[in-house]
This record gives C-alpha cells, sequence and structure tokens, in this order.
C-alpha cells in the first residue's frame, strides 16, 4: 500500500480513536445519571454498542503498530488515545448513584427551612398518603385528600427546588426520598427520614456500611432528621 495511503488510513482510525475514546469516557462517567431517565433496558444497548466500539477500534489501534517503522507517530497514536482512555477511566473516581451522606447532610444544613416547611406541609394533609412522580402522579385525585390545585402547585415546587422525588409517610415517619436507582425489583435509594423514633441500625456511613444483598440503615442528622440508606441486589 502507498505510503500517503497508509496514512490516510491512519487518520481515520486516529479519528475513530478520539471519538470511541471520549463516547466511553462519557457513557461511564454519566452512566448513572444517564439511567435515571433512560432505564437500564434503553442505556443497556447503548453502553453495549460503546463497548463493542471502542474494543473494535483499540484492536485496530494496536494491530496498525506493526506500521511504526513506515508511518512514525501516524501509527502510535490511536492506541496512545486508547490507552488515555482507559487509565482515565482506571485514575479518576467515578460518581456513584447517588448523593453521599456528607453532600446530603450538607444540603439539609443549607436547606433546613424548606425540608421543615415541606415537613409542615404534609402533616396538615393527613389524607395525602404519599406525593411524587415516582411511579405515575401521585395522588391521581389530590381533591380526594383535601389538597387544592394550588397547594398542590407549592408541593411541587418546594419538591423540585430541594430535589425531592417523592414524599411518603407511615406510622409517625416521613420518608423524602432525593435519590432512586435500577429497578423497582432490584435498585436503591437514597432518602431524608423525619421520624418520631430513633430507626435502626445506625450507622456512620450508610453505603459504606449496607450489608447483605437487601435492607436498610440509617445516618443521624440532628433531631428527628435521619438518612435512610434501602438496597435489594
Amino acid at each position: 500500500m502507498p505510503l500517503d495511503q497508509s496514512r490516510g488510513k491512519g487518520r481515520i482510525v486516529l479519528v475513530l480513536a478520539i471519538v470511541a475514546a471520549s463516547a466511553l469516557v462519557v457513557v461511564t462517567a454519566f452512566g448513572d445519571a444517564a439511567m435515571e431517565y433512560f432505564t437500564p433496558f434503553l442505556f443497556g444497548p447503548v453502553w453495549g454498542a460503546v463497548m463493542l466500539g471502542f474494543a473494535a477500534i483499540a484492536i485496530w489501534s494496536l494491530i496498525r503498530l506493526r506500521h511504526i517503522r513506515r508511518e512514525g507517530w501516524s501509527a502510535v497514536l490511536p492506541a496512545v488515545v486508547c490507552g488515555v482512555a482507559v487509565a482515565t477511566l482506571i485514575a479518576l473516581p467515578l460518581p456513584g448513584p447517588h448523593p453521599t451522606d456528607d453532600d446530603m447532610i450538607r444540603d439539609f444544613t443549607q436547606h433546613r427551612q424548606g425540608y421543615t416547611t415541606l415537613l409542615r406541609m404534609f402533616e396538615e394533609d393527613p389524607k395525602l398518603g404519599r406525593l411524587g412522580d415516582l411511579a405515575g402522579d401521585w395522588p391521581e385525585n389530590p381533591a380526594d385528600a383535601g389538597v387544592d390545585s394550588a397547594r398542590l402547585a407549592r408541593y411541587r415546587a418546594l419538591m423540585r427546588d430541594l430535589g425531592v422525588e417523592s414524599l411518603e409517610r407511615s406510622k409517625g415517619r416521613v420518608l423524602f426520598i432525593m435519590s432512586t436507582y435500577g429497578l423497582s425489583v432490584s435498585g436503591s435509594s437514597k432518602s431524608y427520614l423525619y421520624s418520631d423514633t430513633p430507626p435502626a441500625p445506625l450507622v456512620g456511613d450508610t453505603e459504606r456500611d449496607a450489608d447483605g444483598p437487601t435492607g436498610e440503615v440509617y445516618r443521624h442528622i440532628e433531631g428527628n432528621w435521619y438518612i435512610v440508606y434501602e438496597w435489594d441486589a
């Protein structure tokens, strides 16, 4: 193959390597966030396609190293790009699907008044068992719970500003669901909990101290406020 043609092919491989490496890093770094919107059934094929594409380009890049004497750096650069992408994924700590305990405590401290207001409103509407958008629009008929459109709009505005996905109550407990991941039959969630009685078990870090295939653990914030992490593998 003429040298110019060979180098032209090398440039194509380099461009493909840059695209594949960038896609791999982006999909891996933001995959957990994307899962929230696209669900595993839609995100899975995208992830698989990116991985297969990157693997194919990486192998092609390695094969082209045999032309290094003839083409010089144009034969090496695609493999270097792929290597940098892999090293980046190994070296950089990637975010988990949920905010850390420290992030949640910091958020609660900064927006304590908002959470307190939302709690008080929810307690003033005892017929409102849950409110949110996790599995449909809850409640379907807010008027049946004595909540008019203006009050419902205030709930929605407060929840949106605080990042609350859903509100639920159960026997002296109010759950502020902040983050969910996975499916209803296999996944995890992280929430704020207001409870009249101390829950158990209390741990130092809810995700780090989670043990077993399923369960829930709590971390005390202040007063009757806690962080709760629930998971089911």
